[in-house]
C-alpha cells in the first residue's frame, strides 16, 4: 500500500517516542540484541533538561513517552529516572517504563508509586525460576518487584519474550502473572540474529530458537479470541507462524507498520530515528535540531511512504505484543496509536 508520505496532523494526533536513557542493563539476557551483538551499545546517558525536554516533546506532539534502554532503572539510573518520571507525569505526558526491575529496593517501589507512571513493563520469562534465571537471571527479585509495584497501586504489565527454552512455560506464566494482579501479561517472540557470537549464550542458541508447534498454535488462537480486539490478535499471532512455523501467513488484515509515523525511537543524545532496526532513516536530534525542519523529517521520512516498508521481518514482530494498528493498512486508525501503546 503506497501512502501519500504525510501523516495526519491535528488536534487528535498524538506521537510517541521511545527514549533511551542508557544502553546499559544490570542483567544480561541471553537473546538481547546487545548480548548477541545485533545492536552496538554506547555510553551516552540522558542528561537534557527535564523542562527542555518537556518543551521539545510538546512542540512535537509528542503524548506519550516509553523510558526505554538498556534499563532507566538500572543501579545506576534509577535514582535520576524516578523523578523524571514524576516530572514528565506532572507536565501531562503518559509515562510507561521498560525494566528488568531486578534491582529495585522497597524504597524505589514507594518512590515510583509516588511519580505515578502510567504504566510500568516489566520482563519476566518464566514463573519457574531456574528457566527464567537461564535467561536473564534474578527470579526472585523480579517477582518481588512485581508484586510490591501491584500492591501499592502502580499499573503493571508484564512482557515474557518466548523462546525454546521457555515456550513450553509460557501459558502458566501467563496465568500466573494475571493471578497475581498485573494489568496484562504480554508476550513476544525473541528474535535472534541468524549468526550468534561464539559466547556462552551462542553455543546455546539451538534451544533458544522458537518454533510454533501445533500446541502453540492452539494456544495463540485461544489467546487471541480472547484479546479485546480478536481479528488483529489472530493476524499477529500469524506473523509467528510467519516467521516461526509453517512460513504461511493466513490473514485478511493488512499489516501496517507505525514506526517512522507516529512513534519514533530517540536516544539519549537526542538522535531521533524512525524504528529501533532503521539507524540509516535519521530524523534529526529532538533536542537541537531545527523545529520546522524536524517536524518534516517525522512526517515525510521514508517509513511514512508505504503502509508496510520493506524492511519488515520478525525483529519487528519481536518488538511487542500485538500494537493493534501496525497490522492495519488504515492510515487514520494508525495516527492514534501511540495511544494505545
Amino acid at each position: 500500500m503506497e501512502l501519500t508520505g504525510q501523516s495526519p496532523r491535528h488536534a487528535a494526533v498524538s506521537r510517541g517516542l521511545f527514549l533511551l536513557v542508557n544502553t546499559y542493563c544490570d542483567i544480561a539476557c541471553s537473546y538481547c540484541f546487545y548480548t548477541t551483538d545485533h545492536e552496538a551499545r554506547d555510553d551516552d546517558i540522558l542528561t537534557v533538561a527535564t523542562a527542555e525536554l518537556v518543551d521539545r516533546l510538546r512542540t512535537f506532539h509528542f503524548g506519550s513517552v516509553i523510558l526505554s534502554g538498556g534499563d532507566p532503572l538500572n543501579r545506576a539510573s534509577k535514582a535520576a529516572t524516578i523523578p523524571l518520571v514524576r516530572d514528565l507525569i506532572n507536565s501531562g505526558l503518559r509515562v510507561i517504563i521498560n525494566t528488568s526491575a531486578a534491582f529495585l529496593t522497597d524504597d524505589d517501589c514507594q518512590n515510583l508509586a509516588e511519580a505515578r507512571p502510567t504504566r510500568v513493563d516489566i520482563s519476566i520469562d518464566s514463573v519457574n525460576a531456574r528457566v527464567h534465571n537461564l535467561l536473564r537471571g534474578r527470579h526472585t527479585d523480579t517477582v518481588a518487584a512485581i508484586r510490591k509495584l501491584v500492591a501499592l497501586g502502580v499499573p503493571v504489565q508484564t512482557t515474557t519474550v518466548v523462546t525454546g527454552a521457555n515456550v513450553d512455560h509460557v501459558a502458566e506464566t501467563v496465568s500466573a502473572l494475571e493471578q497475581q494482579g498485573v494489568t496484562r501479561a504480554t508476550i513476544q517472540p525473541a528474535f535472534l540474529p541468524a549468526t550468534l557470537p561464539d559466547t556462552s549464550f551462542g553455543r546455546r542458541a539451538d534451544a533458544l530458537r522458537l518454533t510454533v508447534t501445533d500446541e502453540l498454535r492452539a494456544w495463540l488462537r485461544q489467546r487471541a479470541a480472547s484479546a479485546p480486539d480478536p481479528d488483529a490478535a489472530e493476524a499477529y499471532h500469524a506473523l509467528w507462524d510467519q516467521h516461526w512455523g509453517t512460513g504461511e501467513l493466513h490473514t485478511s488484515l493488512t499489516p501496517f507498520c507505525v514506526m517512522g509515523k507516529t512513534l519514533y525511537v530517540c536516544a539519549a543524545d537526542g538522535s531521533l530515528t524512525g524504528c529501533f532496526h532503521r539507524p540509516d532513516v535519521e530524523l534529526g536530534n529532538l533536542f537541537t535540531s531545527d523545529a520546522d525542519m524536524l517536524e518534516v523529517a517525522l512526517r515525510t521520512n521514508e517509513l511514512t511512504r508505504h503502509a508496510l516498508p520493506s524492511c519488515a521481518g520478525p525483529h519487528c514482530v519481536s518488538l511487542f505484543e500485538g500494537p493493534r494498528a501496525w497490522r492495519r493498512a488504515d492510515h487514520e486508525e494508525a495516527s492514534v496509536a501511540a495511544q494505545h501503546l
